[in-house]
């Protein structure tokens, strides 16, 4: 009888488990591969993201995910990145194009825009600019990107943009 009633028990615990990975990406930074990025952006998605192209050693020399991540935690944001390394850069400049909003300043560029506010789908606002010989710089100097003064501000200044053009960034 007691091994009847374990195995239901067992399976619905096995389930809800699954289920609860599945749920909302945590507070700060969370990997996405390029078709995950492109599936948000053509579900229209209001988001943070980080965009970069960069050596996988450099990025993790210089503690720029840590960083950022650390800057949204503050903040109570969940943010997104992709490293964008070995991607055709015309193509890149090309789908930044594509998906630049309307209301934006200048065309989104992936591999050097850095920190983005992506609005329906769409960049509107860049907060912290990384660009691709930056993140190699710092790491050939041994430097971090660790209490950066530009990623705080680039952080606040898109919180400040979206509070002012209504724009939710609140997951649900």
């Amino acid at each position: 009888m007691a091994k009847r009633t374990l195995f239901p028990f067992g399976a619905v615990l096995a389930v809800l488990l699954v289920m609860a990975g599945c749920g909302k990406p945590e507070e700060g930074m969370n990997e996405l591969t390029l078709k995950q990025l492109e599936e948000k952006l053509d579900n229209q998605e209001t988001f943070l993201l980080l965009t970069f192209a960069a050596d996988e050693k450099d990025v993790k020399d210089t503690k720029l995910i840590e960083a950022f991540d650390d800057s949204l935690k503050q903040e109570g944001l969940t943010g997104f990145y992709v490293n964008l390394k070995g991607e055709d850069e015309q193509k890149l400049i090309e789908w930044g194009r594509e998906h630049t909003h309307p209301q934006a300043e200048i065309d989104w560029e992936p591999v050097d825009d850095g920190l983005v506010l992506i609005n329906n789908g769409s960049k509107i606002y860049t907060g912290s600019v990384i660009t691709k010989n930056m993140v190699r710089n710092m790491a050939s100097e041994s430097l971090t990107f660790m209490n950066d003064d530009d990623i705080v501000n680039g952080v606040d200044n898109i919180l400040e943009y979206a509070q002012t053009n209504n724009i939710n960034l609140e997951h649900e």
